[in-house]
């Protein structure tokens, strides 16, 4: 078991590619990306968010350069 947070996790991942919730729950087993990308902007990381192709949800990804 991984013994990184689910955050840490989402930033690593975030910082690489837009993670979208199927991603993340495949990913990381993270049920709620919403409250998590919440919890990771609170933490000064600047997230860009987009609609995804179908526009039923959204995707994330944390700005390159930012922090």
């Amino acid at each position: 078991m991984d013994t990184k947070s689910q955050n840490e996790q989402l930033i690593e991942l975030m910082k690489k590619q837009w993670i979208s919730p199927l991603d993340a729950l495949a990913k990381v087993g993270c049920m709620r990306l919403a409250a998590r990308v919440l919890d990771i902007k609170n933490q000064d990381y600047k997230v860009l968010d987009r609609w995804s192709d179908s526009k039923k949800f959204k995707e994330y990804r944390i700005a390159r350069g930012a922090k």
